[in-house]
C-alpha cells in the first residue's frame, strides 16, 4: 500500500489522508469538496500543493502491520 497519486482524486467527501509540500505539515485528515482540497476538521482550505492521498483504511493496516511487527 502506498500514496495514490493526485492524478487519481478520491470521491468529493469522503476523508483522506494527504500527504501536503509542506515541512512543518506534510500529512493531515482531508477531503475534495469536488474541486478544493479541505481540512477535515475545520473544512478550511490547503493553501499547499497535495502530493498524494490515501484511504484511511489503507493507512489504519499499516498502523497496525507496523505494531505488530
Amino acid at each position: 500500500m502506498s500514496w495514490t497519486s493526485v492524478k487519481e482524486l478520491p470521491d468529493a467527501d469522503i476523508t483522506v489522508l494527504a500527504r501536503v509540500q509542506d515541512e512543518e505539515n506534510p500529512i493531515c485528515v482531508a477531503f475534495l469538496d469536488g474541486d478544493d482540497w479541505r481540512e477535515a476538521g475545520s473544512a478550511d482550505p490547503i493553501e499547499k500543493p497535495v502530493t498524494g492521498w490515501m484511504h484511511l483504511d489503507q493507512a489504519a493496516k499499516i498502523l497496525d502491520r507496523g505494531r505488530n511487527q
